[in-house]
């Protein structure tokens, strides 16, 4: 069984370097940011669902396989992004 998502990775950063929210493709290091905003509130799912909508088109399709073992449960065999 295959899952195919568009992932939007975020990181945020309080205290002493925000708050900041940043939003990325990539699940990388040294992944070039889509997006980043110093904020002087908390994050909220509103901030992440706009992200996502906003940013949607430029996303990569995440595949999630996984495979059915002999007592019939799945488990996650690989990931790959393309």
């Amino acid at each position: 069984m295959d899952i195919e998502e568009k992932v939007l990775y975020a990181g945020t950063c309080g205290d002493v370097c925000g708050p900041v929210y940043n939003f990325y493709k990539e699940a990388k290091v040294d992944a070039k940011g889509l997006y980043s905003e110093n904020v002087q509130r908390d994050i909220t799912d509103a901030d992440y669902d706009k992200g996502y909508s906003e940013f949607k088109d430029q996303l990569p399709i995440t595949k999630f396989h996984f495979e059915k073992d002999s007592k019939g449960h799945y488990g996650l065999k690989s990931i790959s992004v393309e």
